[in-house]
């Protein structure tokens, strides 16, 4: 509802481009169009042309009179040819304003005469020879309005309308001492303010101008940033923010920089693409995917792609603080364990004793750990060492790590529940390295294992796995068809290493390949 009233209600101004709006308005009917709600391009082309200023009012009855429907592409292309008549018109008559973003530069402020400052005299002959005499002291450039030069030699008689005005996009961080290093050099646009995110292929960090848009917010006070017009602007904070699109996925953007000087919420492409995600720019859109995946898509508008977002706003920063906690520090440092563990560590005086919130959550545990309930109870242990070794397989979601690796094997003694963890490059190299496993623990426990239990993987399935056993003595038990829970200690294991890799990996913005260095 929200789309289609915006749609309903959107009026041109007449201190805007009339394509830019035109543009606008069809951006907003893409959005309609994701959400089930197509409306017919020669109703849009209709309601482009009843939505001009009254500036146009002329030109728009001249576009109603023809005998012929209009697309949206004709409309927008009779707006184009007659904007930069309109613009050229005014150009030479000198009535033109160019205002920029955030500089205007004014040729004529020293100057009083005439429209443009620009004194002309003309002195024409009725008849013969028809002659243009100018005094060039008393005048100057019809362009710029310099008296320095003439129109012929301005250096800005090439440039648009506009193109003057505008500033360099460009934002560099200074650290404490007040220089700025290379990794330091921040780029982005710096444009009208809204409340929409566009991408960015030209900054190397995300920026947002609203705090409310924050998932999370850490306030920094430190910082600041230039300004393409020599201003300088300060970071407020840093923080993460949940861009949730149209199809329904959710793109979180981590340190996102807090700079409410900046007027649009941008994206930095290259970050998208560091995290794994593709863009794919076409005509008028840009699709964003992960690994093969549809996660959403933007729209062309005024230059730029803008995000088409179901929700723009999360109205609450849920962890506003100034700065970092030492219980938060000791959560991290140990692998985001649980805060009951870490109070049975401060008792043990292992680490600094800490006072916790009532109702203290980590976001990354929340959104890494996701708890099911167990099928049963635990069962009491009553075996010696090797007695019972439980084993299993498990892939980090297709990822290989930076060796090759694809898969990762626990075997886990039952009695003592001491775990022993083993990359693989395919699944036939389980025997090899069970073979590893028994020959240390055996000589280092002076014991022989007695039985393994597995699931019915095809690892433990083979006949060279089931002759070792019977030559060595070993009982494999394997657990029934798809049924997880008989393997339950196993699976806990597997389940605890992801989750522990995952928040790790999280927290430090590291890509999913280097998930191998955490074992």
């Amino acid at each position: 509802m929200y789309i289609i009233e915006q749609f309903h209600d959107y009026k041109m101004v007449e201190n805007r481009s009339v394509l830019e709006q035109a543009h606008e308005i069809q951006c907003i009917a893409k959005e309609l169009e994701l959400l089930k709600c197509e409306l017919p391009g020669k109703f849009v082309a209709g309601c482009i042309i009843a939505k001009l200023p009254n500036s146009w009012r002329n030109f728009a009855t001249t576009l109603k009179h023809q005998r012929r429907e209009f697309s949206v592409e004709d409309v927008i292309g009779h707006l184009s040819v007659e904007q930069n008549s309109r613009a050229k018109d005014s150009h030479g008559k000198g009535e033109g304003t160019s205002v920029a973003n955030v500089v205007q530069k004014n040729f004529n402020s020293n100057k009083s005469k005439g429209k443009m400052g620009v004194q002309q005299n003309t002195d024409f002959k009725k008849k013969g020879n028809k002659t243009f005499k100018k005094d060039k002291k008393k005048s100057g450039c019809f362009t710029c309005g310099s008296e320095e030069h003439w129109a012929n030699k301005c250096p800005h008689k090439f440039k648009k309308p506009g193109q003057d005005s505008k500033t360099a996009n460009m934002i560099v961080s200074n650290n404490e001492s007040g220089a700025s290093g290379y990794g330091n050099l921040f780029t982005v646009f710096l444009v009208s303010q809204s409340t929409d995110w566009w991408i960015d292929t030209g900054a190397n960090i995300h920026v947002c101008a609203d705090s409310s848009l924050f998932s999370s917010y850490q306030v920094t006070g430190k910082g600041s940033v230039l300004m393409g017009n020599g201003a300088t602007a300060s970071v407020h904070g840093v923080g993460t923010v949940d861009l949730k699109f149209t199809s329904g996925r959710i793109v979180q953007l981590k340190n996102v920089q807090h700079v409410p000087a900046i007027k649009k919420n941008l994206v930095s492409g290259s970050l998208l693409c560091r995290e794994g995600f593709k863009l794919v720019f076409e005509y008028n859109k840009v699709v964003v995917t992960k690994y093969g995946l549809f996660v959403g898509k933007g729209y062309e508008c005024g230059g730029l792609f803008r995000f088409s977002l179901a929700d723009f706003c999360n109205k609450v920063v849920n962890n506003i603080h100034s700065n970092v906690n030492e219980t938060e520090v000791w959560h991290l440092r140990l692998c985001h364990i649980g805060f009951g563990s870490m109070t049975r560590l401060a008792k043990l005086n292992l680490i600094p004793s800490f006072t916790l919130a009532k109702g203290s959550k980590c976001h990354s545990c929340v959104q890494a750990k996701q708890p099911r309930k167990p099928h049963k109870a635990a069962e009491e242990r009553h075996l010696a060492p090797l007695e019972l070794i439980h084993s299993d397989l498990c892939e980090m979601n297709g990822v290989l790590t930076k060796a090759g690796k694809r898969y990762f094997m626990t075997l886990i003694d039952d009695s003592t529940r001491f775990c022993y963890v083993y990359l693989l490059n395919t699944k036939s190299e389980a025997l090899h390295y069970f073979k590893i496993y028994k020959a240390e623990v055996e000589n280092q426990l002076e014991k022989k294992i007695k039985r393994i239990r597995s699931d019915r993987g095809g690892e433990y399935f083979s006949n060279e796995f089931d002759s070792f056993c019977a030559e060595h003595g070993i009982i494999h038990e394997r657990t029934p068809p798809y049924s997880p829970q008989s393997n339950g200690v196993a699976e806990r294991k597997n389940r605890t290493l992801t989750d522990l890799v995952n928040t790790m990996l999280d927290t430090s913005g590291l890509s999913k390949a280097w998930w191998g260095r955490l074992y």
